[in-house]
């Protein structure tokens, strides 16, 4: 009730009789489904299975889905086999990971291997060994817990059952018997211990949908195996069943729908495509498209870019759409021209954010998501879905750009995709106005800039207090960067330090952050405090400039509007950062700065130490330096020690700080340095 009521303040007063009904109704649809799901706990009664077929048989409707799908055993084996070809290394990489899932072993969100003994536990957090109850409705468990140090995202990817389509990819490889009698064994075990609908596996729509479509690429690979029993087909086949009717009935839908509805989206198409025997299938369908088609126009910018401001989750979100144009295209079936067009900027966006090493900043938030296991590549890079659109969009660049990362596309795609060309993407710099994110390029450095909103128009969601930071690679390395978010629920002091102003590249003042953070279970609210305005971009050859204010610190007792200008020049490779504060009264301004390298401190200066090169930083004069103990994630669950570079001056406003940056060759002096960036400026 006390999140409801929060909620309700939020909105605007015209929207209250809506939301008011909205909550009310779900209160009287929780009532009424106890006393439903008290009747019918548990798998789909055999009687209402059959209903649900009609007149077709169980071997039928999983014949008919095979035809359907991206792939069946023998086109199967022959991706594998291609794969293994082209690239030997990701063959054994494979087959490493079953090797892992054989053993139950696990290394999920950071957890590093861990061994689940011989019966994993689907309700326990095993990082914390925390166990959730399996006799709890939904409803009535708490999965944030605000007082005990666990995750729930733990349970939650265990369930999803990756895990089980690495298991096939390799067993499409090599046919090991052993590989399918675990994935039997381990979906009857799933099915054992999580019936319908309790524990913490049925309490998301979107758990539930990103496994079902874990489990059909699992089936479709060991669809021959003698394992995979007609017994087990038939179970699996009404669990699945079971699966789009609890999508359809428990929808997340918000007063700002994100990711979450997307998905939901996503398993009713997936199902509802590929099991159209079922007779719920046309309502899966229906709703299904109505989510998933409509939610490119309120989701994504008209420039690309993800509403909500994490560059992790931008690319989760595009694997959503595109895997549902590519199941619709092979199947016959319409796409929007709006949802391609507006994919294609998506696509576009993510080549520009992709560093020249494949990895991306881990602006906003990024907890490592994805659709289904078909490939084993390592988080914090996007080159996966870039060959995706490489092959959709049939652009040598997008391809060019995902190096030998092609394994999703060939198992989506085809064989074809190795044949296809490909050209080294121009190293270009790009403005997305509307996204607010903007990228200053040359051959060897990529500097990106988030001058947007907080996120998901002005809630937060998954974007942090950082407005006007901004993410440094140069010379094969990051070397200002973004601390990333490290984790949601199970540290929560670590959660806030993260999403704050000071655990990015930007300016604090009176030690407040830009925008204010929500406190106890609002892990995911930020205030709508600081809003970009006075956008100015130009880029041409020789220099990028952007400049541009926020009014987040307009809500101090004596106001005062941030302004920052960047300029590169592209040709002596040098950045000039000038922040400005203007206002009224007297006010303590810090620039922090978070080194990804290593580096020295001399008094004239900081020496970051990139692989191929150096990097010279100038900090503002009149300012006092400290330096702080941090943390860099570089995915979730992962986080390393590192220290934070603070300049801090207290003055009245107007006050001027300017901060100088360039790229040299390594071992040049800070004299030499600061001439060639004098030159520059």
């Amino acid at each position: 009730m006390r999140q409801a009521v929060y909620r309700l303040r939020r909105v605007a007063p015209r929207r209250l009789p809506l939301l008011v009904g909205r909550y009310a109704w779900r209160a009287a649809r929780g009532r009424a489904r106890k006393w439903q799901i008290a009747r019918n706990r548990g798998e789909i009664s055999e009687a209402a299975f059959r209903r649900a077929l009609g007149a077709t048989t169980p071997e039928a409707a999983f014949d008919a889905f095979l035809r359907r799908f991206f792939v069946d055993p023998e086109r199967g084996r022959h991706v594998a086999k291609e794969l293994e070809r082209a690239y030997p290394w990701h063959a054994q990489r494979t087959r490493e990971a079953a090797a892992r899932a054989l053993n139950h072993v696990f290394d999920l969100l950071g957890s590093g291997p861990v061994h689940l003994g011989p019966r994993i536990d689907w309700q326990r957090d095993f990082k914390s060994g925390f166990v959730w109850s399996a006799d709890v409705l939904p409803d009535d468990q708490d999965t944030l817990l605000p007082d005990v140090p666990c995750d729930i995202k733990v349970p939650w990817e265990l369930s999803r059952c990756h895990q089980l389509v690495t298991l096939g990819r390799a067993y499409a490889l090599d046919r090991d018997p052993r590989y399918a009698q675990e994935f039997a064994q381990q979906l009857q075990a799933w099915l054992d211990e999580n019936p319908w609908p309790y524990g913490v596996n049925w309490s998301r729509a979107m758990e539930v949908a990103v496994r079902a479509v874990n489990w059909l690429w699992a089936a479709a690979l060991f669809a021959d195996a003698p394992e995979f029993t007609p017994a087990l087909r038939h179970r699996w086949l009404k669990a699945l069943l079971q699966h789009g009717n609890h999508i359809l009935d428990n929808l997340e839908y918000a007063d700002r729908n994100g990711n979450h509805y997307l998905s939901n989206g996503v398993g009713l198409v997936y199902l509802g495509v590929l099991l159209p025997e079922l007779a719920p299938s046309a309502a899966w369908r229906k709703k299904g498209f109505e989510i998933v088609w409509g939610e490119m126009a309120s989701q994504v910018h008209p420039d690309g870019v993800d509403f909500e401001q994490g560059l992790g989750y931008h690319g989760l979100v595009t694997e959503f759409w595109y895997s549902c144009v590519l199941l619709c295209e092979r199947n016959g079936i319409s796409v929007p021209s709006l949802v391609r067009e507006r994919l294609g900027k998506m696509f576009d966006f993510m080549l520009a954010y992709t560093r020249p090493d494949g990895t991306f900043p881990q602006i906003g938030d990024n907890d490592d998501g994805r659709l289904a296991a078909i490939d084993d590549e390592p988080v914090g890079s996007h080159q996966r879905h870039l060959a995706v659109g490489g092959v959709m969009l049939e652009r040598a660049d997008l391809l060019g750009a995902a190096g030998e990362a092609l394994e999703t596309a060939v198992w989506l795609c085809g064989t074809r995709v190795r044949d296809m060309p490909r050209t080294a993407p121009p190293a270009l710099s790009r403005g997305f106005e509307t996204g607010g994110f903007y990228v200053l390029r040359s051959e060897d450095t990529h500097l990106v800039v988030d001058a947007g909103e907080v996120g998901m128009r002005g809630i937060g969601g998954h974007g942090h207090a950082d407005v006007l930071s901004f993410d440094l690679w140069a010379a094969g390395a990051g070397v200002l960067v973004d601390s990333g978010t490290y984790t949601y629920s199970a540290d929560r002091l670590a959660r806030q330090t993260l999403r704050g102003t000071a655990a990015h590249n930007a300016v604090r003042v009176d030690g407040q952050d830009s925008s204010r953070l929500g406190i106890g279970r609002w892990l995911w609210l930020i205030e709508n405090d600081a809003r970009p305005f006075d956008v100015q971009w130009t880029s041409d050859t020789d220099r990028d400039v952007l400049v541009a204010s926020h009014d987040g610190f307009r809500r101090l007792p004596e106001p005062v509007v941030h302004t920052r200008r960047i300029t590169f020049d592209k040709r002596r490779r040098a950045w000039t950062i000038d922040d400005s504060i203007h206002g009224t009264g007297e006010h303590l301004v810090e620039v922090f700065f978070h080194p990804g390298v290593a580096f020295d401190v001399f008094d004239d200066g900081i020496r970051l130490s990139a692989p191929r090169g150096d990097v010279w930083l100038f900090p503002p004069t009149g300012t006092e330096m400290r330096e702080e103990p941090g943390w860099v994630s570089d995915g979730y669950g992962l986080r390393r020690e590192a220290s934070v570079l603070v300049y801090a001056a207290r003055a009245r406003v107007p006050i001027q700080l300017r901060t100088e940056l360039v790229l040299v060759p390594t071992g040049t002096s800070a004299r030499a340095a600061r001439c060639q960036v004098e030159t520059h400026t």
